[in-house]
């Protein structure tokens, strides 16, 4: 449970619902039922009870379950990805009033360090943008982002990195980023095609 709720932890303090309602409490072993109660309010949460229940997984702070919703990785039953779950609030809003800006923000991104200085870390990734009336990954750009919980890691240009809001979250393997880049582009076409009509 604790390296679920550790990487739980890290993935949901970026989002400014959490920051807003609750701040930020260390995470610390006193602090486990104090997170436990924070998470269990928050919309993802109940994502993570689908996902136990449809994989049998009595534990719903299981490392294999945090993983697979924030970044799809391992593989599990059931399509309750973070970046797919995010969508849901806009699926009946029209094209113009979608904040492009806030949806890049919000979606659990992967990209490659370009360089490191200080505690920033430009990094490239593919950035959500609109196209023909529809959501998409644009091409490659270039960004700064905070080192975030990676600031006591050594990283380096190259290494294979998650971020969310801007913060950097861990360092990933190939096979990782490509399944995110896989579920973030299979998110955007559902979008796109539940509110093709709008």
């Amino acid at each position: 449970m604790i390296e679920g709720l550790r990487l739980t932890f890290k993935y949901a303090s970026c989002c400014e619902k959490m920051k807003r309602s609750f701040g930020i409490p260390d995470l610390t072993r006193n602090n486990v039922g104090k997170l436990k109660k924070i998470f269990e309010s928050l919309d993802f949460f109940k994502y993570y009870k689908k996902i136990a229940r449809l994989n049998n997984i009595d534990d719903l702070l299981n490392i294999r379950i945090a993983s697979y919703y924030w970044t799809g990785y391992p593989k599990l039953n059931g399509d309750l990805y973070h970046n797919w779950t995010t969508l849901i609030p806009i699926l009946k809003m029209p094209i113009k009033k979608i904040d492009v800006k806030m949806v890049d923000d919000c979606f659990v991104q992967a990209g490659i360090i370009m360089s490191v200085k200080g505690n920033s870390i430009n990094v490239k990734y593919r950035p959500i943008i609109k196209s023909h009336k529809r959501l998409v990954l644009g091409k490659q750009k270039e960004k700064v982002i905070n080192k975030g919980f990676l600031v006591k890691r050594r990283v380096q240009p190259y290494n294979w990195i998650t971020f969310h809001f801007g913060t950097a979250i861990e360092i990933i393997n190939t096979e990782k980023y490509l399944e995110l880049l896989k579920i973030s582009e299979s998110a955007l076409d559902k979008l796109n095609k539940n509110r093709a009509t709008i």
